[in-house]
């Protein structure tokens, strides 16, 4: 099917532009070796985007304009995503054109070799990110994954979520597979997963190599007497009540990431709970963006992304039976995670990548920092190939001063990861600030729920178009507690999930749009969107067919059409 969609899509545009098509956008920017490959064997190359001009989710012309523009402002360079299907996306182009031509930037080609700015010579593309010296020398990893306790309730998926993980380190990343120690349900006793992290691993592990420890399964916070607290992950011969002497303390995790040789340890917790004791370490300091990569992969680091706090229930319900936290995970290391487009996801990128898109599909919020003993580096996942297009320097000057351009773009895009990180560190807390001043504002209406609900939703439509998803989700799944008959609230927690990948989630609000408001025509588009990515053909043509029959003229009416004459006529087919 893939090499079908990029065969026929190649021909229709050489057709229609009467040139060659040598690039291509993967859709919502996700790549893996089987696209790398597909895209290679065609001679083409994968590129991204760093302005989204989110034309699909605006209907108004102006404010998509205006996006863009405060977008190119801060970036001062790169690449637009806009779609051609929507027109409020061809209203919107003069005006962006106009006033990237005010601001005195150039619109640029690429020749398939190089940038070439109208009337001027072409510019060599340039260099690649360069790659660390070396990663560390060997790889590790101890997999856990527990669904059948003895004492806890049983989970669905930590099981299938380790399993998911194993593969990927050794499909993707390259850990031999006799590097890879897996423990899953009975194997995975407080005795054995310590014998594993504290005897057996120290013992094989040099100090170059890197070692990570993924665990799937319940975790619990107990209270200290001082009023700390204390975090423990719950191994598969728990009880309920001695955590210290039953349970895998944090302070001991700690003690093993210590006594371990390796250079980077990186620690991944799908479970949740309080007292990590993180420390945070100074910056890198180097001067020379192209160093930085080799510079945190010099560096030891003991780092730790875990999936929520105390009293947070884990999420198991995400999409391709993972839970939210690992499918979040999964999909931020095929590519997305990748957040300075340099071909390699540091755990702070994936970090920063996974904890607004947890947050906002669950009431979970991932944490992540250092443990002590780590030195300021990075643990490293190397992708595949794919280039941000704006990497490549579009001046016209000569190779010096392209080179010099570049350098500057470069700390650019470090000095912007390393905001957006510190950025999510705070979003969730300003929401809950902003939302406590909306309260505020209600005066009269501070005991109306349906009233409290639209100033939410309206809050949450604010923060949606801006592309904060996680305060989009919280504020508008509580303007649905609040008035869960608002069929246009309920329409939108839908479709934001989807959004968000939580399709089967998705279902209960659309499904309940619809109930409610039997003539709304976008519920039912929305809930065969959902439908169809779950693989559920039968009510997917049902409810396209009713959405088609209210809105004949709908502008997504070629693209319903063509699945229901492929994907989903193959599925009717006996």
């Amino acid at each position: 099917m893939l090499a079908q969609e990029l065969d026929l899509a190649t021909e229709a545009l050489d057709a229609a532009s009467g040139g060659e098509v040598v690039l291509f956008r993967p859709p919502y920017g996700e790549r893996d070796a089987r696209v790398l490959s597909a895209l290679e064997a065609r001679k083409t190359r994968a590129y991204l985007w760093n302005v989204d001009s989110r034309d699909w989710a605006d209907p108004i012309p102006e404010s998509i304009a205006a996006s863009v523009h405060e977008q190119v402002q801060k970036v001062g360079h790169g690449v637009i995503l806009m779609h051609d299907v929507h027109r409020q996306t061809v209203a919107a182009l003069p005006l962006i054109l106009d006033q990237l031509e005010q601001d005195g930037i150039r619109l640029v080609l690429w020749d398939g070799s190089a940038i070439v700015t109208p009337g001027e010579a072409a510019v060599a593309s340039a260099p690649e990110a360069e790659p660390p010296d070396a990663l560390p020398g060997a790889s590790w990893a101890v997999v856990v994954g527990v669904d059948r306790y003895a004492s806890w309730p049983r989970l669905a998926y930590a099981v299938r979520d380790a399993q998911g993980v194993r593969d990927a380190l050794v499909d993707r990343f390259g850990f031999p597979a006799d590097h890879v120690v897996s423990l899953f349900d009975g194997d995975a006793t407080r005795q054995r997963i310590l014998e594993v992290l504290g005897d057996e691993l120290p013992a094989r592990v040099g100090p170059d190599d890197r070692v990570f420890v993924f665990f799937a399964g319940h975790g619990a916070t107990r209270r200290l007497p001082d009023g700390t607290d204390r975090g423990y992950i719950v191994p598969a011969d728990a009880d309920r009540t001695h955590l210290q002497s039953r349970a895998v303390a944090m302070s001991q995790l700690a003690d093993v990431a210590e006594a371990l040789p390796a250079k980077h340890v990186l620690f991944v917790m799908d479970a949740c709970y309080s007292g990590l004791a993180l420390t945070r370490s100074g910056g890198v300091g180097v001067t020379d963006p192209r160093r930085y990569l080799r510079e945190v992969t010099k560096r030891r680091s003991r780092q730790i992304l875990t999936a929520g706090g105390a009293d947070e229930p884990v999420a198991d319900g995400g999409p391709g039976g993972h839970s939210v936290f690992t499918w979040t995970l999964l999909q931020g290391l095929e590519g997305p995670a990748d957040l300075d487009g340099n071909g390699f996801v540091t755990a702070t990128e994936l970090a920063g990548y996974v904890a607004p898109r947890v947050s906002s599909a669950s009431r979970q919020t991932p944490a992540f920092g250092e443990l002590l003993g780590g030195a300021g580096g990075e643990f490293v996942f190397p992708l595949a190939g794919g280039t941000l297009l704006s990497d490549v320097s579009a001046s016209p000057a000569s190779a010096g001063p392209a080179r010099g351009v570049e350098l500057e773009r470069a700390r650019e895009l470090i000095a912007a990861t390393e905001a957006r990180n510190a950025e999510l560190v705070a979003a969730m807390t300003a929401m809950q600030g902003e939302l406590a001043a909306l309260r505020g504002r209600r005066g009269a209406d501070a005991d109306d729920p349906a009233a409290e609900a639209e100033l939410l939703h309206g809050y949450g439509l604010q923060m949606y178009r801006k592309g904060k998803l996680a305060e989009a989700y919280e504020a508008i799944r509580q303007a649905a507690e609040l008035d869960p008959d608002n069929v246009e609230i309920v329409n939108n927690l839908g479709y934001l999930l989807q959004e968000l990948g939580g399709y089967e989630r998705s279902l209960t609000y659309l499904q309940q749009a619809v109930a409610l408001d039997p003539d709304r025509a976008v519920a039912y588009l929305n809930l065969g969107d959902s439908y169809r990515e779950l693989g559920q053909a039968e009510p997917a043509r049902a409810a396209y067919g009713t959405y088609l029959q209210m809105v004949p003229d709908s502008p997504v009416r070629d693209r319903i059409e063509a699945w229901l004459a492929g994907d989903g006529a193959a599925a009717a087919a006996p």
